[in-house]
């Protein structure tokens, strides 16, 4: 007799023999162990839930044929109409509306540039999928004449059944029911871990010093040795081993505190771990590791200036751009750099934008000239203060971040073009009688006004916005009226405004400070909720240091040719009758995609422009859908690189987004196309030449950036209050030029490697020399910098500049932790990883402990220590820079109520050499120069390639990198290199 039940945990129907009664036995649907029950209780198990209703038998033959309904729900569903996930749609219906005719029929042709486009770039991925595919059918299907195996003649006869039932008109049966006979056995107790495609000769040592931390149950350090199987040709398994070589080889693991290996039972093992890589490597020289990327916002806003002839400077094209991700710090990674829907709609955006900017066929436009006089403002408050203080005759600038602007700029200027700035200013109460603790501006110190160019889009112009820029400086006599001018290029909806860059943060905490009883008078019967704001204005009028602008007028457009110089890059000097559409389109989409196109390329963008031509658009409507299409297009936006060594155009492209964050000039371009950029003298001379052009700022900028982390600056930004004198002199835009400038120099002048690590000089400006309390700071101008001889050996190098001082802190203290974890990756090279499941160090508020005593209970956790003796020494060599880089002796030196105690900036590194202070420290440093080197050169290669180097490759690495003492000549060896030239 059976017995029928069902499973309890999946409601399988069940049938098992009723000698099986009372036994265990493993479910063949989820595999739980379940007891066979016996036959009277079996009859009163029912499924909890039946997993497949019982359908309703209609007779198909009388019934006429529907089409099948859309889901009712699915409207429902979409975005803006579910009140609990609700998102205003204004800002995309705003940009839909803003959108030109020939923007929605751009947007559906590149639906099939994306198509094809996918096929072009992918299709040797598919092809070879596709064989892949044939190969596993082909191995699994069984062989002519061969029985099939049990399961698999069940399956060949229930799909016989099932498509005979589904021709058939019988009656619904219930499904099949899976029978269980056999009886649940326990498994035999499973030994100890095992470590799979290992040789007998290491599996002891593994197993003894390795598996207990490093296996299914327990991943120290996200290292599962069971999972590793041997060496395979996979990159990220032979990294793997790779890192278990390094540990072994530093002594690192296992550790202290554990049982360890003699001598030769390392050799052993570093020799086997070697012999094995070796092989794999041979393996991997096939493998591609460079992602297909797509260019960075930055890259992409750099491209399109210099395609088009067009400064972008000012107008930041990708702006609406969803923002790049950080992959190894840097923003070019392939990996990081997706392309979305949104980015789609961005680009086509973005491109309609450029090309208005870029294309002019009407006439030139005329001079205006337009005078913005008292008062300075859209805000009723501030309207009220400028009347009071001037009597519509001037406005007085007190803080940093408000600007004299007037209500009738909000348009913008009406033409891209040239623009003649000038204001009427003066400077006063320089050495004023007010409360020095309260206006830090050093009255030794010119006043300073500044042109600042703006999108009065972006918000109110009265005050700092995204979009603003600073034109240029000036500084002011003393109580003088002065008339300052500059031109500059202004986009069409860009204006100018007025600014008091070296004046107090705000105005409105050094207010609530004046001397009331001292300046009675302007107190005297001011009532009402503004009596104490204007009370305080006048104050500052004739007491404080203020910036006082009477007027200021923009004059233009101007310009140097017409039609402008984008115009003519497109279409030389032919009228719009003379220009063959067919023609401009291939010449601006061989330079768009940079490298020779076929016909075909642009076969589909010229049959859109001829259907626009067709159906009423103008020709230049369609020459302009036509260009846009091209910048639309993946061909455009993404780096194409063949598979193996690079061809010439994958190289010109790969050296100019690296070196220049931005396309191929003509030169470079025509040794692409004569075959000829991969000789190697050639290749040399172009390094030289493209390192010489201003252009090389991409590289200054983008690659110091990544690897020192300069992006972070701005980020935390310090206390205003508490840094007056960070705000008043622009230090976080002054210290990232200092080290900008450095590194530059170091390029341009072939300079020393080991200057990175100290050296005995560096670039100020005047704010700079008055922070690192030069006392030549008179021989120093505000916008300009230059380099000067140290005296202090303590600033020498990149660890002593307040940029990177200021980007490894919080704005308000500083960590050990951060400023060492940051010299473990940049100077040493290692790759840190985040602790699981650490918990933060609680700060102590009361200030009664150091940094130092905090992690020295934090360390006594063994999981901790083994990182903290690598980080923790470098971070403690650089406490006595405060938060933004201000040497300091003491902790707490200008906090009330907090104790003052000793900053000690001593330490011992997990090697044992020793030092006392920084300067002990950075002599470390020097000689672990070749350390640096290889870092260094990890970081260069990283930022060319757009991934991230392999543990692998590191002997090439040392390779490039090997007895080179001058850093142009690495950057040089790097792109002569076969990493840079393969894919």
């Amino acid at each position: 007799m059976d017995i029928k039940f069902y499973c309890p945990h999946c409601d399988q129907k069940l049938v098992c023999e009723d000698s099986a009664a009372g036994q265990n036995i493993e479910c063949p649907q989820c595999a739980s162990s379940i007891a066979v029950p016996n036959a009277a209780a079996a009859e009163e198990v029912t499924p909890q839930e039946p997993l497949v209703s019982e359908p309703q038998v209609v007779d198909s033959s009388n019934q006429p044929q529907k089409r099948p309904k859309t889901n009712p729900s699915r409207k429902k569903t979409m975005r803006g109409s579910n009140p609990t996930k609700a998102r205003s749609s204004t800002r995309r219906k705003t940009r839909v509306q803003q959108k030109s005719g020939n923007g929605l029929l751009v947007t559906a042709f590149l639906f099939i540039v994306f198509t094809g486009a996918a096929i072009f770039f992918f299709k040797d991925k598919f092809q070879s999928a596709m064989v892949d595919d044939q190969k596993i059918a082909k191995n699994n299907a069984p062989k002519v004449g061969e029985p099939l195996e049990a399961s698999e003649e069940a399956s060949a006869s229930e799909n016989n059944e099932l498509d005979k039932s589904s021709f058939e008109e019988d009656d619904y049966s219930e499904p099949a029911v899976i029978e269980s006979t056999a009886p649940y056995v326990k498994p035999e107790p499973v030994g100890p871990p095992e470590i799979k495609g290992v040789d007998e000769k290491v599996q002891p040592f593994l197993t003894q010093y390795c598996l207990d931390c490093h296996n299914n149950s327990k991943d120290k350090g996200e290292l599962n040795l069971e999972e590793l199987n041997g060496f395979h040709t996979n990159a990220d398994t032979l990294e793997m081993w790779h890192d278990i070589y390094d540990q072994i080889k530093e002594g690192e693991m296992p550790p202290e505190e554990e049982n360890q290996p003699s001598e030769q039972e390392r050799k052993s093992m570093m020799a086997w771990i070697q012999k094995q890589m070796v092989a794999g490597k041979e393996d991997m020289k096939k493998a591609t590791y460079t992602h297909l990327r797509r260019l960075n916002n930055n890259e992409y806003n750099r491209t399109v200036g210099d395609l088009l002839k067009i400064d972008t400077s000012l107008l930041d094209l990708s702006r609406n751009f969803p923002t790049d991700e950080l992959k190894e710090n840097f923003k070019n990674n392939g990996e990081a750099l997706q392309v979305s829907s949104f980015h789609l709609e961005a680009y086509i955006e973005a491109a309609e934008e450029a090309i208005n900017k870029a294309v002019y066929f009407g006439d030139k436009p005329e001079i205006q000239t337009n005078t913005f006089r008292p008062p300075y403002s859209k805000s009723n408050n501030v309207l009220k203060a400028a009347r009071v203080l001037g009597k519509d005759k001037f406005m007085d600038l007190v803080e940093q971040r408000s600007y004299a602007f007037h209500p009738e700029q909000l348009s913008g200027v009406p033409e891209s073009g040239y623009y003649k700035v000038t204001a009427k200013v003066q400077a006063r109460n320089r050495k004023h009688d007010l409360n020095p603790k309260s206006f830090k501006v050093p009255q030794d110190q010119l006043l300073r006004a500044s042109i600042v160019l703006t999108d009065p889009r972006t918000g109110d112009s009265n005050y700092f916005t995204a979009s603003d820029r600073t034109a240029q400086e000036f500084e002011l006599k003393d109580e003088k009226v002065m008339e300052v001018s500059g031109k500059y290029w202004i986009d069409k909806g860009y204006t100018a405004k007025i600014g008091f860059p070296n004046s107090i943060p705000f105005f409105k905490p050094a207010k609530g400070k004046f001397d009331r009883k001292k300046f009675k008078k302007f107190y005297k019967g001011r009532t009402g909720p503004f009596g104490g704001f204007l009370a305080a204005q006048d104050v500052m009028r004739d007491h404080g240091p203020v910036v006082r602008v009477f007027e200021y007028k923009i004059e233009g457009p101007f310009y140097d040719e017409w039609p402008i110089a984008s115009h003519k890059n497109l279409f030389a000097k032919k009228t719009l009758n003379e220009i063959n559409i067919n023609t401009a389109i291939d010449s601006f989409a061989s330079r768009a995609f940079r490298r020779s196109i076929k016909s075909e390329d642009t076969a589909a963008i010229k049959a859109m422009m001829k259907r626009l031509l067709s159906s009423g658009f103008t020709k230049e409507e369609s020459i302009k859908a036509g260009l846009v299409a091209v910048l639309s297009s993946p061909q455009f936006f993404y780096l194409q690189e063949n598979e193996g060594t690079l061809n010439d155009y994958a190289l010109a492209n790969r050296l100019s987004y690296f070196l220049w964050s931005s396309m191929p000039d003509k030169e470079l371009m025509a040794y692409a196309k004569a075959g000829r950029l991969r000789h190697p003298s050639i290749l040399e001379k172009q390094v030289i030449r493209m390192m010489k052009s201003p252009k090389i700022e991409g590289f200054i900028n983008n690659f110091s950036d990544g690897w020192l982390q300069l992006n972070k600056l701005g980020t935390m930004p310090p206390d205003r209050k508490q840094n007056v004198d960070y705000y008043v002199n622009d230090l976080e835009h002054a210290g990232r030029q200092e080290t900008l400038h450095f590194v530059k120099d170091l390029l341009y002048s072939n300079g020393k490697i080991r200057n990175f690590l100290n050296s005995d000089y560096t670039f100020m400006n005047r704010g700079l020399a008055t922070f690192y309390g030069r006392k030549d700071v008179s021989s120093f101008k505000y916008n300009a910098y230059k380099k000067v001889k140290l005296s202090d050996p303590r600033r020498g190098g990149l660890l002593g500049q307040m940029s990177l001082l200021t980007a490894t802190a919080d704005g308000i203290d500083t960590t050990p932790v951060v400023r060492g974890a940051w010299v473990v990756e940049n100077i040493f090279g290692e790759h840190l990883k985040e602790p699981p499941g650490v918990p933060a160090i609680e700060p102590d508020i009361r200030g009664a402990k150091t940094i130092r005593q905090l992690l020295v209970q934090h360390t006594t956790d063994k999981n901790c220590a083994s990182c903290h003796d690598k980080i923790d020494p470098p971070g403690f060599a650089l406490e006595n820079f405060d938060h933004v880089g201000r040497w300091r002796d003491n902790y707490n030196e200008n906090r009330k109520k907090m104790q003052v105690m000793p900053v000690d900036a001593s330490g011992r590194m997990a090697r044992g050499q020793r030092f006392d202070d920084i300067v002990d420290f950075k002599k470390i440093l020097i000689s672990k120069q070749d350390v640096f080197t290889q870092a260094l050169t990890t970081k260069l290669l990283t930022y060319a390639l757009g991934r991230e180097v392999r543990s692998f490759e590191k002997a090439k690495v040392a390779s490039i990198g090997r007895r080179k003492e001058n850093f142009r000549d690495l950057v040089m060896a790097v792109v002569k290199s076969d990493l840079f030239r393969r894919k």
